[in-house]
């Protein structure tokens, strides 16, 4: 059995953050959730581009947090890719890397509000460009980037 002070669906349900942030803001409409780890942020601004260019909703709050929890630590140590010193992300010395928690938020809304458009870049997901567990740039893969990213340039306003 779970510890009476166990509060799965408000803290360690994956929903519990979009359900907060929906009840807070009052928000109607569709609510969800993207779990896939490092992408998971910028996924969301995909997800909700697609729906408001579609028409199925009229403006999104998207967000992407990482909260830091005994999981994520033991994860990264047992990988050994957590560093022994304070956080140096341009030392060369470097010996691995630093975690924390973040959180950010924006409102996407559709071109023709009110607001000037902040460009945002073609979203690409997938192991279509590059290989997930290699990453490498060469020619080829290059290549294989731009075939999946063909409007980026232009989408994300560069000339």
């Amino acid at each position: 059995a779970l510890p009476q002070d166990f509060l799965y669906a408000s803290t360690h349900n994956p929903f519990s953050l979009g359900d907060f942030v929906r009840r807070s803001l009052a928000l109607a409409g569709p609510a969800a959730v993207v779990s896939t780890a490092c992408s998971s942020s910028a996924k969301v601004f995909g997800s909700a581009a697609r729906l408001i260019e579609t028409g199925v909703i009229d403006a999104a709050v998207v967000g992407g947090v990482d909260s830091l929890c005994l999981t994520t630590l033991y994860g990264f140590h047992a990988l050994q890719l957590v560093a022994r010193a304070p956080c140096r992300p341009f030392d060369m010395a470097r010996d691995g890397i630093s975690i924390g928690e973040a959180a950010a938020f924006a409102l996407l809304e559709p071109l023709g509000s009110d607001r000037p458009p902040a460009p945002c870049g073609s979203p690409a997901s997938g192991s279509r460009a590059m290989p997930i567990t290699c990453p490498r740039l060469t020619r080829r893969d290059s290549g294989r980037a731009r075939q999946c990213w063909p409007h980026w340039p232009r989408r994300a306003g560069a000339p």
